[in-house]
Order: structure tokens, then C-alpha cells, then sequence
């Protein structure tokens, strides 16, 4: 019987990244009868740093490998090797046709598939992330010996799940409370109100993992009195806390005994990582701490959250050589940054009330008849009156700039924080455009002071676009729309004695209309979406939004040629990438 299978459209649109003939693995989860395949690795021929079971710790557990990419160049037969896996991938190059087959004692193609979006796929699974905090008291020397036997005591279902949103503690034994052990998970979260979320800031529900460390007896039990052995001897001995974060994804169907299952096995997995990274990398882990950081990564051309393993006190550039292999086996641009820290995803449970605002745009709700071209990725919106720093009336142009600075960190390009008015100014006194007295002042800058200020923080290039007056701006749509089609950075205009944001461009070819997305610094108010959205500091503005008698510039940055380099700081490899996953 054929099985139901549904396949996320990202994997189809990245397999046109591919180029080269090859096979890969299919990820993907299982419930009931159906099984729901969301990604792919390449295999990497020359090198077994990422084979399949390393590839499934970068994924959220419960993402399992179950089945075979094979990709030819013509319609060749499938080797007889690949015919025993559940599911098999046929990838045609020349026509980039995807068949899809599955074992029925012999390979059978599927009469039908279902390819849904991200948002089908956020109606039908939800991320649950575990914490866990572990005090680590012991011998240097038998500091893994100690892990182990946490590991143990983990998997013999000694922990529970509290769930603070709903105040909700989860057991391994619920005899007591059939109910409960039956529940799904969208009756105990309400998961189909509550799962949104956007590219940066990922909805997720928090569980945090609770340690048995006493054991029920029962009433008849034998008492006696404690006995307190006492060995006295010199020893090396580590205290501090082993932090566990990890990403279980659950079919919103999954029974709670099924969730407690899986979080069971998410901690158990992510300790045996450790300690095969312990083991394989015993220089790097200096007085016995284990130097691992971990961070989500979601890119939209994946569709998917992923974990990437840091070395702490290695920057982005000395992990190259193994975030270009990640590049490599996902089927990823090598000119463009996904992996770096600035990349990284926040929860929702992780921002603040006084928090930047990331793409407010993304609130408002897209135009029809006609073409808009967007800004790509991720910003964040700077304003007046921001980080308790008073620039009402003369500073808009200063948080333009922090805006457009704001893309290429979260974009991953750099990681120079977000720098101040006073930075600005000191930059252009050092390259000799302003005079000393000009820091600390409240004159204004333009878009030509903030192209220098951009060329020399970041050594990018710049293009200027100049309007004679407002009227002439929308003449400059095609030039707009081409930048935001291949850079898609923002765009700071500059005007009169006003500076904006340009995120995007509508055209009706029919009416000829032209609209401006646009991003408006010189809000005063606090981090409120609602507000920015509602009283219009965020929108879509006609031509007559421009001055008519004002001459206007417009500042273009141009997105970097990011090639992944291919050094490291050492000859050295994670583990993690080959730990075998149990």
C-alpha cells in the first residue's frame, strides 16, 4: 500500500541549487500513516565529517533520516543498493524533475505527493525547546563517568517536564491519569492559536527538564537509621553548571506520553554529543568545561530551524572551514552568510518588552494588482529617541544608517555592534569630512555622509541615485525595484531636511501607480508593533509622500560577495559533527 507522504516545497526549490550529480539522505517526521519530509543533505564524497547520523544532531530530534536522494544528469535507473530504503529521491538535472518512489518489496513510484509551505507545515508541527541547568560536582578525571550516569538516570525516565505556560508538569508514569497520558498537544497548548512566529523571532513552547535526585518508597518499606560512609583522600575536583538547550519538533497530534518520549530522548542525545566531543577534543576542553555554545539557525530557503555547534572563543572566521562543509552538504549559496552568530534566530520567550522591533514591515499586509520588490531578510528599526538618547529633530539620519547596519549584522556579514551617533561622527572626522568639533554635535548628515560612514565601517560599496525633486522619485521605480531584486538591503533617502527608510516598491503596470514601502525614523514612541503599524511609521506611501520642491539622494548599499573561506584556527574538526546518534 502506498504511503502518504508530504514533501516541504523548500527541499523542491533547493534542489535547484544543486549541480553536480550525487546522492544525499531525506529527513523528515513520522505520525499515524503519514511521514512528512523536510530536508536534505548532500553527500560529501571526499570527506565523512558529515555523514548521515552527524547531519541528524544539527536537526531538531524527531527529524530522522528515512530515505535516499539520487541525482542524475538523465533518466538513469536507480543502483540496486538504494532500493532497500523506505523512500527514494530520483533528482533529474537536465530537467530538474524530482520522482519520488517507495519500497514495496521493490522500488514503486508514488501516483501522488503533497507539497505544502511553511505555513501548512507550521499548522501541523510545533518546535518544543527543553532547558536544563545540571550542577556538575565531581573528580576532574571522572567527570564523563559522572555525564554517563546522568545520561543513564535521564533515560530511565528519572526527569520530568515542567511546562510554564500552561503550568503543566509531565511524568513518565501517568498511570495515575489516563487523560493526561492520552492528551495531545494541541488540546494541552492551544498549538494551532498560538504557533506563529517569523524568520527571527521563533514561537516555541518552553519546557523546562526537573532531575529526580530522591525515590519514593513505599509505606511498608523497611526503616533503619542512615549510614554515612566517609572516604577521605586529595583529588582535582570541577563545579559548574552543564547547560542543556535543545529543539524537539512534534506533530501536533503526538500524544503526551509521545512528547515525554521524545524529550527523553532529545537530552539523551545531546549528552552522548558531549561526550564524544569530550573525548575526540580533550585539548580544547581546558579545566574539564566543555566549550561548546549552540545556535538556531532558520533560513528561509531551508523552512526549518537549525542547531550549529560554536567553539566558545572562536570567532566566525575560525569556523569556515566547517560552516562551508554545512554550506556544502545543504545545498547552500557559498557566497552568502547563513550559519554565522549574527544569523542566529531569538525565541519569543527570549525578547524583551523594550526590544528593537525586527521587520515591522512584515505586519502590514502585502498589495495585489500589481509587483512588489521587497527588502531581503532581516532589520531591525532604529529611531529617535532610542536607547534613552535624545536626537529628536536632527537625528533621523543617524538611525537610518543604524537601521541599514542593523541588515548586514543580522544578515551575518559582520558583527560590529550597532554603532552610536558619536561612532558616526568620529568616522567622519577620521576620514577627514568633518571637522573635530563635529562630534558630539547635532548637526545633521545626508545619504552621501552616510555612504562614507558604510564604505568605511563595513567596506562595502555604495551607489547614489539623485531625484531633483519629489515628483522625479517615482521616475526611479525600475532602478528601485532592480536593487531590491539583487542587493536587498535598505535604502536611506534623503531630503530637504528629512531622512527615511526605503524597504520596498510596488508598480502597477495598469494604472502606473507607484508606491513606496516606507520605514520612518523619526518615531518617538516605545517598541510598540501596533503603533508603529497603525499610525502609518511603517507603510506603504504614495508619490506624494516625496516633497516636490525638495532635491533628494538616495543611498544604495551594495550586498557583499561572501566567499566561505577555507581556513580554521586548528587542524581540528568537531566531533560533533560525527558522533554517532543513538
Amino acid at each position: 500500500m502506498q504511503p502518504k507522504l508530504q514533501v516541504l516545497s523548500n527541499i523542491i526549490e533547493r534542489l535547484k541549487n544543486v549541480t553536480t550529480t550525487g546522492t544525499g539522505h531525506l529527513y523528515g517526521v513520522k505520525h499515524n500513516d503519514t511521514l512528512t519530509i523536510i530536508t536534505f543533505n548532500i553527500d560529501n564524497n571526499s570527506d565523512d565529517t558529515f555523514n548521515t547520523l552527524s547531519f541528524v544532531s544539527f536537526l531538531p530530534t524527531n527529524v530522522d533520516p528515512c530515505g535516499i536522494l539520487y541525482i542524475e544528469e538523465n533518466d538513469e535507473n536507480i543502483p540496486e543498493t538504494f532500493k532497500n530504503h523506505e523512500i527514494v529521491l530520483k533528482y533529474l538535472l537536465n530537467n530538474t524533475n524530482a520522482e519520488w518512489y517507495y519500497n514495496n518489496g521493490e522500488l514503486e513510484k508514488f501516483s501522488s505527493i503533497e507539497i505544502i509551505n511553511e505555513n501548512k507545515f507550521k499548522e501541523q508541527f510545533a518546535y518544543v525547546r527543553i532547558q536544563l541547568g545540571i550542577p556538575l560536582i565531581g573528580e576532574n578525571e571522572k567527570i564523563l563517568d559522572t555525564l554517563k550516569k546522568i545520561n543513564e538516570h535521564i533515560s530511565s525516565g528519572k526527569v520530568a517536564f515542567y511546562f510554564p505556560s500552561k503550568n503543566i508538569y509531565l511524568f513518565n508514569n501517568n498511570d495515575d491519569d489516563d487523560d493526561m497520558e492520552n492528551a495531545q498537544l494541541k488540546e494541552l497548548f492551544n498549538v494551532l492559536k498560538t504557533n506563529g512566529g517569523s524568520v527571527h523571532n521563533i514561537n516555541a513552547i518552553y519546557a523546562n527538564a526537573l532531575l529526580q535526585i530522591s525515590k519514593r518508597e513505599p509505606n511498608n518499606a523497611c526503616k533503619h537509621a542512615p549510614v554515612l560512609h566517609q572516604t577521605k583522600y586529595t583529588f582535582d575536583s570541577i563545579e559548574y553548571t552543564f547547560n542543556i538547550d535543545r529543539l524537539v519538533l512534534v506533530n501536533h497530534g503526538v500524544t503526551s506520553l509521545e512528547l515525554y518520549k521524545a524529550l527523553v530522548k532529545s537530552i539523551c542525545q545531546y549528552i552522548n554529543i558531549v561526550i564524544m566531543f569530550w573525548k575526540s577534543n580533550p585539548s580544547i576542553c581546558i579545566d574539564y568545561v566543555i566549550p561548546l555554545e549552540w545556535f538556531y539557525f532558520k533560513p528561509r530557503i531551508l523552512g526549518h530551524l537549525l542547531t550549529v555547534p560554536y567553539i566558545s572563543g572562536w570567532d566566525d572566521d575560525s569556523m569556515m572551514s566547517c560552516l562551508k562543509q554545512l554550506h556544502t552538504t545543504l545545498a547552500l549559496d557559498l557566497t552568502r552568510p547563513y550559519f554565522r552568530r549574527m544569523n542566529s534566530v531569538q525565541f519569543f520567550n527570549d525578547v524583551q518588552n523594550n526590544d528593537v522591533l525586527i521587520n515591522p514591515h512584515e505586519s502590514i499586509p502585502s498589495i495585489t494588482d500589481g509587483k512588489s520588490s521587497i527588502v531581503y531578510g532581516l532589520y531591525s528599526y532604529h529611531h529617535y529617541m532610542q536607547n534613552e538618547f535624545d536626537d529628536n529633530g536632527w537625528g533621523c539620519a543617524y538611525r537610518s544608517l543604524q537601521t541599514i547596519i542593523s541588515w548586514y549584522r543580522l544578515q551575518g556579514y559582520t558583527d560590529i555592534p550597532i554603532p552610536s551617533h558619536k561612532e558616526m561622527q568620529k568616522c567622519l572626522v577620521d576620514i577627514g569630512d568633518k571637522p573635530f568639533n563635529f562630534i558630539g554635535s547635532k548637526q545633521w548628515i545626508g545619504s552621501t555622509e552616510v555612504g562614507f560612514i558604510l564604505e568605511t565601517l563595513l567596506g562595502i560599496n555604495i551607489k547614489i541615485l539623485c531625484a531633483s525633486n519629489g515628483e522625479e522619485v517615482s521616475f526611479l521605480a525600475s532602478d528601485l525595484a532592480h536593487h531590491f531584486e539583487t542587493q536587498g538591503t535598505p535604502i536611506m533617502i534623503g531630503g530637504g531636511v528629512l531622512a527615511h527608510i526605503i524597504l520596498g516598491i510596488h508598480y502597477n503596470e495598469s494604472s502606473g501607480e507607484v508606491k513606496f514601502l516606507i520605514l520612518d525614523p523619526h518615531y518617538c514612541g516605545s517598541e510598540k508593533i501596533n503603533t508603529v503599524i497603525n499610525k502609518g511609521w511603517c507603510g506603504w506611501k504614495s508619490k506624494n509622500f516625496w516633497r516636490k520642491d525638495s532635491f533628494y539622494n538616495m543611498c544604495l548599499p551594495q550586498r557583499p560577495i561572501y566567499i566561505t573561506s577555507l581556513y580554521l584556527k586548528q587542524n581540528l574538526m568537531l566531533c560533533v559533527f560525527t558522533v554517532q546518534i543513538i
